[in-house]
């Protein structure tokens, strides 16, 4: 005897297949995300391939120049003879400027250093020197330093033929720049009171921590502080300077901006009728005045499409005549006497519509209605 196979109930396998569906779209999600990290990473490791490759060239560059220099002694060559050598004398080439990116994961996610810091070096040839933050590099953990860490680097040949002058004896082919300073090799300085005297002295903080880390969903900032780690001491962040504005002859005082200089009335439009239709667009069917080009065209195109005239019922003829008729009248116009009747009204129920406004809201805060009485 056969058996029936139980069949399962159709929401049950609507929500397999659901599930099913929105499994296969996550999985094909994933992929794509770390298809896009393998081409980021491979971007980071060429530049960093790059980066080195630039530097050990230079590095066995510089040896070898050293060694033949110590073996031949006197009779070693001068190198710099020209201008151009003798101004690429301890310069770097283009590829060495910046340092290459790191990966997602060895980037700092909390900042605690930050532009208009004061911070010591620790290594280099500025070792212990104090200097202003200038610029953070997010993308490899560097900052720059202003007035720190200059390096001469070499001018591209493309920059060179577009500015080089004719009369120009001795153009410039290098120029200088502050070189990035991994976020290791400093340390930030703040001035913090002395415990004996209670003045301010400049002190060099070993190590910060982020603390109070907040988030807000609707505008999505993400904001945190930071302290001494250990010490839990807040550093403030700096400020950041005040744009001075300027003044112009041209600039709208104060004093006319807050005068009211346009009162609606009944008996005026806000602006003409013109305006309205420069600000329509040009084909609106709301429109009422038209270029007499535009006008001719569309009757054109209306007498063509309504083709040879037609014989004409008398119930036709009529109904033509009463349209006609209606149109020979034009729009409807309000006289003078209701509009003043309306305003006078509109003035009359002011007060009293404010107060109700007011109660309403009153009654949403929660607080008690106040009685308006209505003017004669």
């Amino acid at each position: 005897m056969l058996r029936a196979i139980p069949r399962k109930p159709l929401p049950r396998v609507l929500e397999e297949r659901v599930a099913y569906v929105k499994r296969q779209a996550q999985r094909v999600l994933d992929r794509k995300r770390e298809k896009a990290r393998h081409f980021e990473l491979k971007g980071i490791l060429a530049s960093q391939v790059e980066y080195n490759r630039a530097l050990k060239k230079r590095k066995l560059k510089s040896r070898a120049d050293e060694m033949e220099d110590r073996w031949l002694g006197p009779l070693a060559p001068i190198r710099a003879v020209s201008e151009r050598e003798k101004q690429l004398v301890n310069s770097i080439s283009q590829d060495e400027q910046s340092r290459p990116r790191v990966t997602a994961r060895e980037r700092i996610k909390y900042w605690n250093i930050v532009p208009k810091d004061r911070v010591l070096i620790l290594k280099g040839a500025d070792k212990h020197k104090i200097g202003v933050v200038k610029q953070v590099f997010k993308d490899n953990n560097t900052v720059v330093v202003e007035g720190m860490n200059m390096v001469n680097i070499e001018l591209p040949h493309y920059i060179l033929e577009a500015s080089r002058r004719p009369n120009d004896p001795a153009p410039n082919y290098t120029y200088s720049r502050e070189m990035p300073i991994a976020l290791d090799d400093i340390r930030l300085v703040y001035p913090l009171p002395c415990p004996e005297t209670g003045t301010p002295t400049d002190t060099v903080i070993a190590e910060l921590e982020t603390v109070a880390v907040y988030y807000d969903r609707e505008t999505g900032y993400r904001g945190w502080k930071r302290a001494i780690k250990g010490d839990g001491i807040v550093i403030p962040w700096p400020k950041g300077e005040k744009k001075e504005l300027e003044t112009h002859d041209a600039d709208t005082r104060r004093m006319d901006v807050d005068r009211v200089s346009f009162n609606p009335t009944l008996f005026k439009e806000p602006f003409p009728g013109v305006v309205m239709d420069e600000l329509r667009n040009k084909y609106s069917k709301f429109r009422t005045r038209h270029d007499a080009e535009y006008i001719e065209k569309m009757w054109a195109k209306e007498k063509a499409k309504k083709g040879p005239a037609m014989i004409r019922t008398p119930l036709q003829e009529l109904n033509r005549k009463i349209r006609l008729g209606k149109k020979a009248l034009g729009k409807p116009e309000l006289p003078k006497d209701i509009l003043e009747r309306i305003g006078r009204v509109m003035a009359q129920n002011k007060p009293t519509l404010l107060g109700s406004i007011r109660n309403a809201s009153q009654q949403d805060q929660g607080g008690a209605p106040q009685q308006v009485q209505p003017t004669a």
